[in-house]
């Protein structure tokens, strides 16, 4: 049975979406709720419905084990029938500028994108600029492999995990 080449690119879309989606979510799900966020001021007829969606154990906690991801790369085949590359890093920004960021992985690697102006920023839940990115930042890259070098597609700036 031959799979169709859009099935592949779909697949593998759709697979890069879920991973930047959860990140996302985990970011959402790191944030506390508010003190009158409980069952009584929510109008919840169960007692601590509304703090367990936050809880240990909540799927937005065991989301939180995104933040562990270091590099991942998906190879399909665009409609055009080409094969394509797709790289997911996430680190610490070391140097940005000149149309480069480098990213410092947890496993010690050092990773250089290649930006442009078609690079989409996220900074959490609003878009931003690449000058709104500053080194020390945690963020995941979505790039493509083009021509050789690897050029972001998609910056998400991480805030800061909340202790």
């Amino acid at each position: 049975m031959r799979i169709a080449p859009w099935r592949l690119v779909l697949t593998g879309a759709a697979t890069m979406t879920l991973v930047v989606v959860g990140a996302a979510a985990v970011t959402a799900g790191s944030v506390e709720p508010p003190a009158d966020a409980t069952a009584a001021g929510a109008g919840n007829d169960r007692p601590g419905a509304t703090a367990s969606l936050f809880g240990r154990h909540s799927p937005f906690a065991r989301l939180a084990a995104a933040r562990h991801l270091v590099h991942l790369e998906v190879t399909a085949i665009d409609r055009a029938g080409e094969i394509v590359e797709h790289h997911l890093d996430h680190g610490t920004i070391e140097s940005i500028g000149n149309g480069t960021v480098v990213i410092g992985e947890a496993d010690g690697a050092s990773v250089t994108i290649e930006t442009s102006d078609e690079t989409a920023v996220r900074l959490g839940r609003t878009r931003g600029e690449l000058d709104d990115l500053a080194v020390g930042d945690e963020v995941v890259v979505h790039s493509r492999i083009e021509d050789g070098s690897v050029l972001a597609k998609h910056i998400l700036r991480l805030p800061p995990i909340r202790q």
